[in-house]
Parts: structure tokens; C-alpha cells; sequence
């Protein structure tokens, strides 16, 4: 089984298919007689837009970078899984930093009343960052 494509495939996602262009234009300039010159100008062209293409998703990428947590809500859920664990302290941590990074979730607001009420919350108190 060949597993490149889980590899390879974000790379040709951000090929915008230049490469193929490029071999096209180096098939159709190749045995003309001024070929150096058309393969020089082809080759700088494509380098330029994959330059260009790169920092654009390097923008795009760093922009959207912050927001990335709160789609997943990886930190909310994970302060869930450990008050299930009876691990309060770690949750209460967990749904402060929840709260740090966005201060209008709800939730995390009453995850955080529900621990700081609860007397095991106490037993271990980690400090909060």
C-alpha cells in the first residue's frame, strides 16, 4: 500500500499546479534555438511564484494561527476529561487558561464556578499561569 500521498499532499495542494506548467513550458521550449534564454525566464517565473504562493500561506497561516484552539476547543474538552478523573486541580488550571484565551466562553466560566466550590479543587492547588 502507498502511503506518499498523505505526505505529498498537502505539498501539491500548494503546488497551484505550477509544476505541471513548468514541465509543460520546458517540453514546449525544449530544441528551439533560443531556448536558454525562454528556459531562464520560465524557470524564474515559476520560482518567483512559488516564492509568492509561500508567503502568502506563511500570512495566512500565522493569521489564522491564534484562532486554531478555539475551533478544536482541545483545552475546554480536556478540562472536561480531567474533572471526570476526579483530577480537579488539573481541570481547574485547564478551564482558567480556557478562560485566559477567550474570556466569553461560557462553559469554561462555569466550569471554573463548578471547581471553585468544590473542596477536592483545594486539596492540591496547582497555580494557575
Amino acid at each position: 500500500m502507498n502511503h506518499t500521498g498523505v505526505f505529498n499532499g498537502p505539498a501539491e495542494l500548494g503546488d497551484l499546479g505550477l509544476g505541471v506548467s513548468l514541465t509543460r513550458t520546458v517540453a514546449g521550449i525544449h530544441g528551439s534555438s533560443d531556448d536558454g534564454e525562454q528556459l531562464n525566464r520560465a524557470v524564474g517565473t515559476t520560482f518567483f511564484s512559488f516564492c509568492t504562493a509561500g508567503l502568502v500561506f506563511l500570512v495566512v497561516g500565522l493569521s489564522m494561527s491564534p484562532y486554531i484552539p478555539s475551533w478544536f476547543k482541545t483545552r475546554l474538552e480536556l478540562a472536561r476529561l480531567l474533572a471526570k478523573t476526579q483530577r480537579l486541580p488539573e481541570a481547574m488550571r485547564e478551564a482558567k487558561i480556557c478562560l485566559q484565551l477567550r474570556p466569553q466562553l461560557k462553559a469554561a466560566e462555569k466550569l471554573v464556578a463548578d471547581f471553585s466550590v468544590h473542596p477536592a479543587t483545594f486539596s492540591e492547588e496547582i497555580e494557575s499561569p
